[in-house]
């Protein structure tokens, strides 16, 4: 099977594209770049690669009775699983049924090998491993084998009909079997930081939790203390620090995000851009206009439009790109 490549306008778009699980996307700042996805399926195994857009964040729930291993394709760090770093030395693996964190601070590229419950146990792994994520330190050279064993395995396709079946099928398995080794041979796992007073998974997930449950409602960081049990100085900086971001702009990324996915998806209704707005807490139309062009570069009356008139969502041209936002300050809170 030829590998299909794909690129979007949109993290909404990326998102539901993604295939090796179902992503729930919130942009950190505005796209600095194109989204694109390669996919390819290898017999039983689906080989996806991704390239990110944007910092966000992401809830990443795989399919039950899978097994996905995921590690960057390019060098540095900068993303977390549930608040384990998971930076170019570590692979990660979710185990279906998981409901996992994603912190990417700085856009970048990624790998994805999946597999099904029958395919896991033919090279002897286990078919059902307990839903979770685990992230580990492989030996450098297995990572290395992994990462080459991938792209060669999306490139093999360019320029052709696809390979043979049974060929495709076979690459699939010594992809799978890699990814297995490289878990469970000589790695180690990457602790989360030691020095911290306070455990950053249960604050996320508190903070992730309350989001969901209010997930049309406007929000306010004092709120956002009260469901973290946290002062607003010590929230600030773990959200700096996980997220890279602050409290206020968390939430107003976060409905400026809502929102863009109600335009996106307006083509059937007659609403204007003031009544989908108010449903999720904007007021002042001038304000949110100029916060919505600043993280996505167009006028929400422009994004309901395209929706309604069915234009495709291109890539935008390199030059239409801003430079990325500095990164949010971090100071220790006392």
């Amino acid at each position: 099977m030829i590998a299909r490549r794909l690129a979007f306008r949109s993290f909404v778009d990326y998102a539901a594209s993604v295939r090796h699980a179902v992503l729930d996307v919130q942009i950190l700042a505005r796209e600095s770049r194109a989204w694109r996805l390669d996919r390819r399926r290898l017999g039983d195994v689906l080989l996806e690669r991704g390239a990110e857009g944007a910092p966000y964040l992401a809830t990443v729930s795989p399919a039950w009775r899978t097994l996905c291993f995921t590690f960057t394709a390019d060098t540095g760090d900068g993303r977390s699983l549930d608040a384990w770093e998971a930076g170019d030395r570590a692979l990660c693996r979710l185990a279906g049924g998981a409901r996992a964190s994603l912190v990417v601070r700085r856009p970048g590229e990624w790998f994805a090998v999946v597999a099904g419950a029958s395919a896991v146990a033919t090279l002897g792994g286990d078919p059902d491993p307990e839903p979770g994520t685990s992230v580990v330190i492989p030996r450098p050279e297995r990572l290395a084998s992994l990462r080459a064993l991938a792209s060669r395995a999306l490139e093999a396709s360019e320029g052709h009909e696809g390979t043979a079946a049974g060929a495709s099928a076979s690459l699939g398995r010594t992809l799978l079997g890699e990814a297995l080794a490289a878990f469970a041979d000589g790695s180690r796992a990457v602790p989360p930081p030691s020095h911290a007073r306070i455990g950053r998974r249960p604050v996320l997930e508190r903070l992730e939790e309350f989001l969901a449950r209010r997930a049309s409602e406007p929000l306010y960081v004092a709120e956002l203390c009260e469901a973290t049990g946290l002062p607003e100085r010590t929230l600030r900086f773990i959200l700096a620090e996980q997220y890279g971001t602050s409290p206020v702009r968390l939430l107003r990324n976060r409905r400026l995000c809502q929102l863009r996915h109600a335009l996106l998806g307006g083509a059937d209704s007659d609403q204007s851009v003031a009544a989908i707005a108010t449903r999720f807490g904007f007021r002042h139309m001038g304000q949110l206009a100029a916060d919505y062009r600043a993280l996505f570069g167009e006028a929400p009356s422009a994004t309901l439009r395209r929706s309604r008139e069915g234009e495709p969502l291109e890539a935008l041209a390199p030059a239409e790109y801003p430079e990325a936002e500095p990164a949010y300050e971090l100071v220790e809170p006392t």
